[in-house]
């Protein structure tokens, strides 16, 4: 008798966790389905500003006077070296 009241209790009990457990399950398959969605949509929208937007790269001989990373003429500059050895 108190081992079928106990198996009793034990099945309700798992029963109730079970039932839970997919509770949760369910509730987190929810909010994964809502962050994926509102990734999409966010997506789209950024897909879809890039493609209204003109990416525009000016004319590199417009501003001459710029001076180009890398160049000899970048580096060669001297003022600093010689105040930073002095």
């Amino acid at each position: 008798m108190v081992d079928d009241l106990i198996l009793e209790l034990i099945y309700k009990s798992s029963h109730l966790l079970n039932l839970k457990y997919d509770g949760v399950l369910r509730n987190i398959n929810t909010l994964r389905e809502i962050c994926h969605l509102q990734l999409n949509d966010t997506t789209r929208r950024v897909e879809n500003d890039l493609g209204k937007t003109t990416l525009n790269t000016p004319n590199q001989d417009s501003i001459p006077d710029l001076p180009v990373i890398g160049s000899p003429d970048y580096y060669g500059s001297d003022a600093l070296y010689h105040v930073t050895t002095e």
